[in-house]
């Protein structure tokens, strides 16, 4: 069975609507995390943590696994998409020369004009 047939072996669109609906939903609740995890802690917290930066690390790189996984069914929305992947690329190969004062200025400034450009 292949990762696009479903229990009957029959195959399905890759993005079936539902599929795209499970990604949004994602997408946004990933948002989400990242704009209350800057929420509850300053820079100069976040940045002397190093659990606070690793979770945050993570969080941006579920972002932008979704965006991978969307591809070219990317919801209408003044996104960047590409910028997204390339952010997930780095946060996965590039780990050593990731600034934490940048995850810092993404999340803060970047995630809140995506998650306002999805809506709801």
């Amino acid at each position: 069975m292949t990762a696009c047939s479903n229990t009957s072996g029959r195959k399905e669109s890759p993005l079936s609507a539902r599929r795209l609906d499970d990604l949004h939903a994602d997408l946004l609740g990933f948002c989400d995390e990242v704009i209350a995890a800057t929420k509850a802690t300053t820079k100069e917290r976040f940045l002397d943590d190093l659990s606070a930066i690793r979770a945050m690390e993570r969080r941006l790189e579920l972002i932008g696994e979704v965006a991978t996984r969307l591809g070219d069914d990317v919801p209408d929305a003044d996104v960047d998409w590409q910028d997204l992947r390339g952010l997930r690329i780095m946060l996965a190969h590039v780990y050593n020369r990731i600034l934490p004062e940048r995850l810092w200025s993404y999340a803060t400034s970047g995630i809140p004009r995506i998650r306002a450009a999805l809506g709801d």
